[in-house]
């Protein structure tokens, strides 16, 4: 897996991170680090992006069954990242916890298609589409808008997907799609 992993502590303070992740924030391409915390070069960005690292690093989430999901823009016109955000504790005290940021750069990564989750998972089509959507950083709204059905509607598709990939969250259904790479 050739993500960017970055885990951060309170207030966003940068703890560790993979090659990957060096090489992805070196550049300066949409994210970097300030003084020791991962921001976003785009304010409204960087803005989503700490909002989403508070609810992380604080249990609470307005996002259908936890985690955060966003793309981040990059000054470079090439792809968007993708962002995964992910709470790393259970019941630690305040100052112990941590989040894991995936970092995901769809310019060098290949996607699982809708076919394969369809066989892999029994998913409709439908479905495989709504999951291969969120796994880039889709919201149920955007996804409900482009796709002409009500947001209740994604919610029902995202349950049955999670009830068929044996996921329970947004973000244990992205962390098994990242690992799904096609093979050609």
């Amino acid at each position: 897996m050739d993500h960017g992993i970055v885990v951060v502590g309170p207030n966003a303070q940068v703890l560790n991170l993979n090659a990957e992740a060096e090489k992805a924030l070196r550049g300066d391409d949409g994210l970097r680090i300030t003084s020791g915390r991962l921001t976003a070069v785009n304010a409204t960005t960087n803005r989503t992006l700490n909002r989403a690292l508070h609810s992380a690093l604080t249990g609470t989430s307005d996002n259908i069954r936890g985690g955060y999901s966003f793309t981040v823009q990059r000054p470079s016109d090439t792809r968007p990242f993708v962002l995964h955000i992910l709470p790393l504790h259970r019941h630690e005290e305040p100052d112990r916890r941590r989040a894991l940021v995936v970092l995901v750069d769809p310019a060098h990564e290949p996607e699982p298609s809708t076919a394969l989750l369809q066989r892999l998972y029994h998913l409709t089509r439908t479905e495989a589409d709504i999951a291969l959507r969120v796994a880039h950083g889709a919201e149920p709204k955007h996804i409900a808008e482009d796709l002409s059905i009500s947001i209740t509607t994604v919610r029902t598709h995202l349950h049955r997907v999670f009830d068929k990939t044996d996921t329970h969250r947004q973000v244990e259904l992205v962390r098994l799609l990242l690992t799904l790479h096609p093979v050609a």
